[in-house]
């Protein structure tokens, strides 16, 4: 059984199969795998926790300032602790929205797909010739093919039993033999 596991693990995992098995050397290969492809999203998480502390904290500050100086003074002047809690804030805020919409892992992968949807949608609705006009296409090719190769027949066949014809001065209409030259 361990023999089959460590099998799907290498190739999973891309690595050569030993022929001498060795759990550890496995379990550690997995635990290096697994902790490879963990660290960006427990960074993110763990930078999406410290933002909504901080978050949290400005706030919490900025309000402290406000009530300490509407109990003492009886009004509220913000001044420059009031500013810099709301200021933490908005920058914590900012670097969430920021982490969570453009370096979250699998938003690349989302962006990606909806950007070839739309690319297929806007081929499709875009002109482009499809089965069925490179269908008409070919069929109304045939028969204009087939409507010159007749009036080639009908004109060799007037010319047998006519003769030769004649334009006319305006160049559009041959006119026949008349037979008394």
């Amino acid at each position: 059984m361990m023999k089959w596991l460590s099998l799907a693990l290498s190739f999973l995992f891309g690595s050569k199969p030993s022929n001498d098995l060795n759990i550890k050397a496995i379990a550690l290969e997995v635990l290096d795998e697994v902790a490879s492809r963990s660290r960006k999203p427990i960074a993110l998480i763990l930078l999406g926790f410290a933002s909504i502390i901080f978050t949290c904290g400005g706030l919490l500050l900025s309000l402290i300032s406000a009530t300490h100086q509407y109990d003492t003074v009886g009004y509220f002047n913000p001044g420059a602790q009031f500013w810099s809690g709301i200021i933490l804030a908005a920058v914590c805020i900012a670097g969430y929205m920021y982490m969570f919409m453009h370096a979250w892992p699998g938003v690349k992968a989302q962006k990606a797909k909806k950007e070839e949807k739309e690319k297929a949608e806007q081929q499709k609705h875009s002109g482009a010739p499809g089965l069925d006009e490179a269908l008409s296409l070919f069929i109304m090719d045939h028969i204009d093919a087939r409507k010159e190769r007749r009036h080639r027949r009908q004109a060799r066949h007037r010319e047998d039993m006519m003769g030769p014809v004649k334009p006319t001065e305006r160049g559009d209409q041959p006119v026949p033999p008349t037979g008394f030259a």
